[in-house]
């Protein structure tokens, strides 16, 4: 999870999850970055180019 400049991982610690630990934050980090200036409007959409996609 992330947002507001802050990364949250939880992990099972196994030797395979520990092991992708770097990947994992250098992922959230990406969302950071990438929608940090997104003006996020119905909590239930994504609105990145406008149109809302829903599930």
């Amino acid at each position: 999870m992330s947002g507001r400049g802050l990364v949250y991982l939880l992990v099972w610690p196994t030797e395979e999850n520990v092991g992708r630990l770097g990947h994992c934050a250098v992922h959230e980090l990406n969302h950071n970055i990438r929608y940090s200036n997104v003006v996020w409007g119905d909590p239930a959409a994504v609105t990145c180019t406008g149109t809302p996609l829903r599930s």
